[in-house]
């Protein structure tokens, strides 16, 4: 049966045990960082971060930056699993972690800030270097084989379920944003709400579009998936920041989620959904009996409602793709009805109608939310749109 020790080592031991020798420097030089860290056992053994049962570094940088800020909070970033072993150590669990760790202070990527580590203060990463991370060693008894070290990766990275988006983002439920997404949709609305008439009137309408039932309803379920769809849905009208039509929790946070909505904001919010009911109304996106739809279908409307209202702001930039962007834009919004006609009613084009949902199936980010509008520009214009392949990043 395999033998377990726990401990804790700091940023510093990590780096110097999965790094090659010429990376290797001596963080205590820093004379001005008056830590007590302790005294620090020497490394007895190099980690591998890529034994035959790892997976490559997959990681973006969104995650990454993430990564870091988490260990610059002083927050905990979980438990790495190494197999020791003799002359070496291959890591089991903590290898995207470790290896982050790692590329960020050979200065290999920025911070959320724009930094690489060697802009740091010297302070900053003083305490950086010195924040503890918990380390589970695992030892084999004699006669046990590497199968068993196999089977404990197989079983660490099945056992254990992901977080949904919707259950993270119901995780941040503190939130400025997130508070007034159910303030919007979720919470009964009482007389005494200062935005009364506002609220009624989108849960109105949001009913006669999405609702299956005379009434309406939002319906939360166990994974929150209602708040995947309708945050980012907030969040994108709030912030004006079309970056934020995401199902992807880390690129939210990043975007805009943790913006304190201010009353200003709120009014813009009231504004802006205001002037996507009727391209919603046109594209007949569906009822649901779970009372919301998916993102996609609402995807070019946010984005288009962003760019109308940055109208007034165009005149002062000479960036033509920009101003013919907004151009088309409001050509779609003004004339939305001409390109969702030929999919509704009894003679209603299939083959175009399912061109559309194809299209709408592809990942949600900026480029091919871009991608869309245009296409729907030329369909409007009597142009034959050119064949364009869409991303498949899941964000810009």
């Amino acid at each position: 049966m395999p033998r377990y020790s726990l401990s804790n080592k700091p940023v510093q031991d990590i780096f110097s045990c999965i790094s090659e020798p010429e990376w290797e420097f001596n963080f205590q030089t820093m004379e001005a960082i008056e830590i007590d860290s302790g005294e620090l056992g020497p490394i007895q053994a190099k980690w591998s971060a890529n034994p035959w049962f790892q997976r490559e570094q997959v990681w973006d940088l969104q995650r990454k930056q993430m990564l870091i800020d988490t260990v610059t909070r002083g927050l905990p970033i979980g438990q790495v699993t190494i197999w020791a072993k003799r002359g070496t150590q291959d890591i089991v669990d903590g290898k995207q972690r470790c290896s982050t760790l790692a590329s960020f202070l050979k200065n290999e990527f920025k911070d959320v800030r724009g930094k690489v580590w060697r802009d740091w203060d010297p302070r900053e990463q003083g305490r950086f270097v010195n924040s503890q991370i918990a380390v589970q060693e695992i030892m084999l008894d004699h006669g046990e084989g590497e199968e068993v070290i196999t089977e404990l990766f197989q079983r660490m990275n099945s056992l254990g379920k992901k977080l949904t988006p919707g259950e993270l983002l119901n995780s941040c439920g503190n939130l400025s944003i997130v508070k007034f997404t159910r303030e919007i949709f979720i919470y009964p609305l009482t007389k005494d709400n200062e935005d009364y008439d506002n609220i009624y009137d989108i849960r109105e309408n949001w009913a006669f579009e999405f609702c299956k039932s005379d009434e309406y309803i939002v319906k939360e379920s166990k994974t929150h998936g209602e708040l995947a769809v309708l945050v980012p849905f907030v969040t994108t009208l709030v912030t004006g920041n079309n970056k934020c039509i995401t199902t992807s929790y880390d690129h939210l946070v990043n975007q805009g989620l943790k913006t304190e909505i201010t009353p200003d904001m709120r009014k813009i919010f009231f504004e802006r959904i205001g002037m996507m009911w009727q391209p919603i109304h046109s594209a007949e996106i569906g009822q649901h009996a779970r009372g919301y739809p998916p993102l996609a279908p609402l995807s070019p409307m946010l984005y288009m409602v962003n760019m109308a209202k940055s109208g007034e702001y165009l005149s002062a930039l000479k960036d033509k793709n920009v101003i013919q962007e907004h151009l088309e834009c409001r050509v779609v919004m003004d004339r939305i009805d001409e390109f969702f006609d030929p999919m509704l009613g009894a003679n209603a084009d299939e083959q175009f109608k399912d061109n559309w949902k194809t299209r709408l199936r592809k990942n949600r980010n900026v480029g091919n939310i871009k991608k869309d509008i245009s296409y729907m520009y030329k369909i409007i214009k009597g142009e034959e749109p050119e064949y364009e392949e869409c991303s498949s990043d899941n964000d810009e």
